[in-house]
């Protein structure tokens, strides 16, 4: 019925370079204060493919006349068929949608590497980076109990490549992906096929770099009992971050508008190559260092050294992430504002993050027998426990009847919210996390009022324990028996919950399992080892 082959393939060799040099002095200005500052200097040079076989779509070469034109839907004797736009010629169904042969350039607007001013890495290049850096430790009251530092620096780094540049391989003109219906084995080699639009990739053309910028600010304090406590501020801001952006999409209520209805199936509206703006292509996605993101936190700490057989450790995180795109690859939105679309809480927040880490010597027996110190004495008990808030998630939804609610394959609805819908730990139950009456279907024609997440997903509860036994042989030789528990306590700790709703025609939430939990994390997992030192 129909075949589909690449018309080449090319072979993924890229090359990148960095040139890094810094400077840097450490200066003890006084003897209660020491000063470290200094410079990176970063020279990236654009990723590029040892062949030049990449290329990218740009906004500024297109070129509206040389723009192609679609096989149309017309309906001839009641049959729905194809129709070239020039020449007239009828054409089987299949074929409407297709780029018309004939007709502009199907590689409009795309630039290739190495050839024609564009570099071979896409873009010009981002020239010489600074990174300064600065440091500080305050011995605050010379007697070494109380240390104020802070710290400050500038970090650059290139694009994912995996995530990026991979996309920018296989691109017409190099590849094309025509496809024969109706074909046979003897036609296939001597076919050329037809061409339907692609998505394209492009690359913005700024020379702006990606960039981190991290700071800390903390005061150390000896409480006694061989304890140190640290009270501290960190915080991350990042610039310049990848996103995808579609410069191609379908208007919103295009699917509504009467003009753009299909003339030989007037009820529906044309397929959506028809109702793009640059037409000849589908989705045209463009990476851009525009994203952003800012991660704010309290971390205290307390560290007690071994001592009296006993040592422990206290981390408490209470911390705030928010950005436009989790990952390089993560598209924002092209029809609303991506700060009132996209902007929100990132998958990696965790608002507390509570760590308690501990060693603890057992007590020895004093048995007089050392067939009974062997047995009873030398176990140590270590162990790890966490508790961790949930990750941040968005409710989605689907209709039963597939309904149509912005007019645009491009642009999504999210659901209307009409409250909080956080549900008092009291009031959970398996089936009911969260308030699911405060989600609504948006009215048709709107893109829904939710952020990007509401709730938060099931947070962590786990201990981790282990109990190991010394066994002298020799001198250096000994025998070390471990038994590890990992959620030694056999705790149910769920993992995600359902947060797809469903509506009707009528508007009514029918999805029975909506705020439900689906999945628990693992349960307790035992290991036993018996290990030889010297």
């Amino acid at each position: 019925n129909s075949y589909t082959e690449a018309s080449a393939r090319i072979i993924n060799s890229f090359r990148q370079h960095a040139v890094e040099w810094f400077a840097q002095d450490l200066w003890r200005a006084t003897s209660r204060l020491t000063l470290e500052y200094g410079m990176r200097f970063h020279l990236l040079q654009p990723i590029f493919m040892r062949s030049n076989e990449l290329s990218s779509f740009d906004l500024g070469t297109y070129d509206p006349a040389q723009a192609v034109q679609l096989i149309r839907p017309v309906r001839i004797n009641n049959k729905r068929v194809g129709q070239h736009p020039v020449t007239g010629q009828i054409l089987p169904v299949t074929l409407i949608g297709a780029i018309a042969s004939g007709t502009g350039d199907v590689a409009n607007g795309m630039k290739v590497a190495g050839k024609g001013g564009t570099p071979r890495g896409l873009i010009p290049g981002y020239g010489v980076q600074f990174g300064p850096r600065f440091g500080f430790a305050l011995d605050v009251f010379g007697n070494g109990r109380t240390a104020v530092r802070g710290g400050i620096g500038i970090f650059y780094g290139r694009p994912n490549m995996s995530e990026n540049y991979l996309r920018f391989a296989g691109q017409q003109p190099w590849v094309e992906n025509p496809t024969l219906y109706f074909g046979t084995l003897k036609t296939l080699t001597t076919s050329a096929g037809s061409i339907f639009p692609q998505n394209a990739n492009g690359m913005d053309q700024s020379d702006r770099v990606p960039r981190v910028m991290n700071y800390s600010f903390s005061v150390q304090h000896n409480v006694g009992w061989n304890t140190v406590v640290d009270l501290g501020y960190v915080g991350s801001l990042a610039r310049n971050q990848m996103w995808l952006r579609n410069v191609n999409p379908i208007p919103l209520g295009a699917n509504f508008d009467p003009a753009n209805a299909d003339p030989s199936n007037p009820s529906t509206p044309l397929s959506s190559p028809f109702l793009r703006p640059i037409t000849g292509y589908n989705d045209i996605l463009m990476s851009e260092p525009a994203s952003s993101s800012n991660y704010h936190s309290l971390q205290v700490t307390a560290r007690r050294r071994f001592a009296q057989s006993v040592q422990f450790g206290l981390a408490w995180t209470w911390s705030k992430s928010m950005t436009y795109s989790n990952f390089d690859n993560n598209a924002v939105s092209a029809l609303a504002s991506p700060r009132y679309w996209n902007y929100g809480l990132s998958l990696f927040d965790r608002t507390h993050a509570v760590k308690l880490d501990w060693t603890w010597d057992l007590p020895k027996a004093s048995t007089g027998n050392s067939v009974a110190d062997y047995a009873l004495n030398h176990w140590q008990l270590s162990g790890i426990t966490s508790f961790i808030s949930g990750e941040p998630l968005g409710i989605t939804f689907t209709t039963v009847n597939s309904l149509d609610i912005t007019g645009s394959a491009s642009q999504g609805a999210r659901v209307d919210v009409t409250g909080s819908a956080v549900l008092p730990k009291s009031e959970r139950t398996f089936s009911r996390n969260f308030r699911t009456e405060v989600f609504q279907l948006p009215a048709r024609g709107t893109l829904g009022n939710s952020a990007p997440t509401q709730i938060r997903g099931p947070g962590i509860n786990n201990w981790d324990m282990v109990l190991t036994k010394e066994l002298p042989i020799h001198e250096q030789f000994r025998m070390q028996f471990r038994l590890e528990a990992y959620n030694a306590f056999n705790h149910t700790q769920f993992a995600t919950l359902d947060t797809a709703a469903r509506f009707d025609a009528a508007g009514k939430q029918v999805n029975a399992r909506f705020g439900e939990f689906l999945s628990s994390r693992p349960p307790r997992t035992l290991q036993f080892a018996l290990r030889f030192m010297f």
